[in-house]
């Protein structure tokens, strides 16, 4: 008798510390191969599959939906032998079992090696995870929506598309009812204003008393004793919304970071160059940089010059990371993602962009994996599109700074003539865009922030550097 592989919780990322089983593929005692994918798992990051490492009888230890910490039994594998032996159909000593179940044998052609497939999968919608886990989030049924994707296979479009007709619905019946009652309610209103004259001299009184009570007792009404806010009703019916895995991870990125010693300094850049460079590139490359990737490209050769914002604080040491990698912070439904540029600083603008936009988009369609999402040591954020002009962004730890990019504005700025042209000194419409560093403060000082955010500034304001492969040692 065989023993029982056992498959555990892997560890899919550097910052993962438990994971969820989105689905798993087969069925509770389906015989599976070796590297044929069992499950779907839901880490802080994205939906990863897992394959078997052996072949065998699966035995599903943690069920759907359920999560455990990295290392944990999630299933089984073991032979034939060892799941006829633990089935409590088979009780050992049993004489008569092992007799009939001899006779049939020998009776009954022999089983294929493998079982049909559940019905369950069979019956199940196919659908990707994103669409899975959005139609959790909305309610919505799978079995009764319609997929548009590839062979039919649901997507998160056609869930969300699902969820508003629900609302709709939903939406029009209410309006019916409350049609209904504002009819009988019409007819009740001169009793309820009579009422209301009473319950406002009723609810005077009871607002002195309620406000003397607060003061002796010294403290708010809206709190808790041990300083626990209470939730407070906005009135009507509130929806408790909870938050997805990413945005979990994000709230324990802020709060392992909230006691890291911060500072920022902002720094203004000409970007006319930098604009009339990228219409160049358009003309000529597909896809064509954008601001982000010129400032990726701009910030991960500064990197390379100032090892001190690419490095981490470790227990009273820094960690001076070897390669530059930067992550792009990135909005998707289910939070914020930070896909990353692996070794930017060796990338030209043309191939920055080549990698950035497929990869954004994986993202973004819930298809990325580990390896897009680890390993950032410095990270860009760009509110710009939104016309924010300029903000202070979290630093994501254990990386020692973060660069914010403000949106890019046409102001007017004095310019001095160049020397030996006929242009005159004076105002002219320049477009400028703001740059936000913030560092953390026991691995990197205001100088060299100072002196690496003019870095990249300069960088920006001369561009055609950016657009050749940076020599490496």
């Amino acid at each position: 008798m065989g023993l029982a592989v056992e498959i555990r919780m892997p560890r899919l990322s550097e910052s993962m510390t438990e994971g969820t089983i989105e689905r798993w593929l087969h069925e509770n005692g389906a015989e599976v191969d070796a590297g044929e994918e069992l499950a779907e798992i839901d880490t802080d990051k994205a939906v990863v599959g897992v394959e078997a490492e052996a072949s065998g009888v699966l035995e599903i230890v943690l069920p759907e939906g359920e999560s455990a910490p990295v290392g944990a039994v999630i299933a089984r594998l073991g032979t034939s032998s060892t799941a006829a032996a633990e089935s409590p159909d088979a009780a050992p000593g049993d004489d008569r079992s092992t007799a009939a179940a001899t006779a049939d044998s020998s009776a009954a052609p022999p089983d294929p090696v493998r079982p049909p497939s559940p019905a369950r999968d069979r019956d199940r919608p196919i659908a990707s995870p994103l669409a899975r886990r959005r139609a959790r989030e909305l309610g919505v049924d799978l079995s009764a929506v319609t997929g548009t994707g590839l062979g039919g296979r649901i997507i998160r479009a056609d869930v969300e598309a699902a969820g508003q007709a629900a609302r709709d619905a939903g939406a029009a019946g209410r309006a019916a009812t409350d049609g209904q009652a504002a009819g009988r309610a019409a007819a009740d209103g001169q009793a309820a204003g009579r009422a209301a004259a009473d319950g406002q001299a009723a609810g005077r009184a009871a607002a002195d008393g309620e406000a003397a009570s607060g003061r002796a007792q010294g403290r708010s009404s809206a709190t808790r004793p041990g300083g626990k806010v209470q939730a407070v009703s906005a009135g009507g019916d509130s929806t408790r919304a909870p938050l997805t895995r990413i945005q979990q991870a994000t709230v324990r990125r802020l709060a392992d970071g909230a006691s890291v010693p911060v500072f920022a300094l902002t720094a203004e850049v000409d970007m006319n160059a930098a604009m009339a460079l990228r219409s160049a590139l358009a003309e000529v490359s597909d896809p064509a940089p954008t601001v982000t990737d010129l400032v990726v490209g701009a910030v991960a050769r500064a990197l390379r010059e100032f090892p001190r914002l690419n490095a981490s604080a470790d227990d009273g040491a820094v960690l001076l990371h070897p390669r530059v990698n930067v992550g792009i912070a990135t909005e998707t439904r289910d939070g914020l993602i930070l896909p990353v540029v692996k070794d930017a600083d060796r990338l030209p603008a043309p191939a920055l962009a080549a990698v950035t936009k497929p990869l954004i988009a994986r993202v973004r369609d819930g298809a990325a994996t580990p390896a897009d999402l680890d390993g950032a040591t410095f990270t860009v954020s760009n509110l710009g599109m939104f016309g924010i002009v300029s903000f202070e962004a979290a630093i994501v730890p254990p990386q020692a700074a973060i660069l914010a990019v403000g949106a890019v504005r046409t102001l007017p700025r004095w310019r001095d003539a160049l020397p030996g042209t006929s242009e005159k000194d004076g105002v002219v419409a320049v477009p400028v865009m703001e740059l936000t560093l913030t560092c953390d403060h026991r691995v990197v000082d205001g100088a060299d922030a100072a002196r690496f955010l003019t870095r990249v500034v300069a960088l920006l304001h001369r561009p055609l550097a950016l657009t050749v492969p940076e020599a490496t040692a």
